[in-house]
C-alpha cells in the first residue's frame, strides 16, 4: 500500500525527521499547485524558495538515511540515476511549466523512498 506524504508525516511525526517532513509535505503541495494551475505567483516563488531553503538544511542530514531507500525505487524498471531529492530541490527545475511536470513526477519517486522507509521502520 503506497501512502500519501501528508499520511506518512502523520504516522511520523513523532520522528526526529518530522520538521524535514513537514516541511517536504507543504513544498509537495506546492509544486503540486503550481503545476495544476500553470502560475508561480511571486508569493509562491518566495515561499518555494524559502521551502527548498529548509529542506535542503534538513536534508543533508537525512540524505544517506534515505539513501538506500530511494536507490529500492526503480522507474519503468530501471535505478534511479540520480538523488532525486536533490533534482526537485534544483531551482531549474521550475523554470518552466514542463519543469514543474518533472517535478511532479519526481514528487512520486519520493513518496515512494519515504513509503519504503516507513515500511522498514514502521512508528513506535
Amino acid at each position: 500500500m503506497t501512502l500519501s506524504t501528508r499520511t506518512i508525516y502523520i504516522k511520523m511525526q513523532d520522528s526526529p525527521m518530522r520538521t524535514f517532513l513537514a516541511n517536504w509535505v507543504m513544498f509537495e503541495d506546492l509544486v503540486v499547485d503550481i503545476h495544476r494551475t500553470g502560475r508561480l505567483e511571486e508569493d509562491d516563488q518566495h515561499l518555494l524558495s524559502s521551502l527548498r531553503y529548509a529542506i535542503k538544511h534538513h536534508y543533508y542530514q537525512w540524505a544517506e538515511h534515505l539513501r538506500p531507500y530511494w536507490q529500492r525505487v526503480k522507474i519503468a524498471g530501471r535505478a534511479l540515476g540520480q538523488d532525486p531529492f536533490e533534482a526537485i530541490l534544483d531551482t531549474s527545475v521550475f523554470a518552466s511549466h514542463s519543469g514543474t511536470y518533472d517535478a511532479v513526477q519526481t514528487l512520486a519517486v519520493v513518496r515512494e523512498t519515504f513509503n519504503l522507509m516507513l515500511v522498514d521502520n514502521p512508528p513506535k
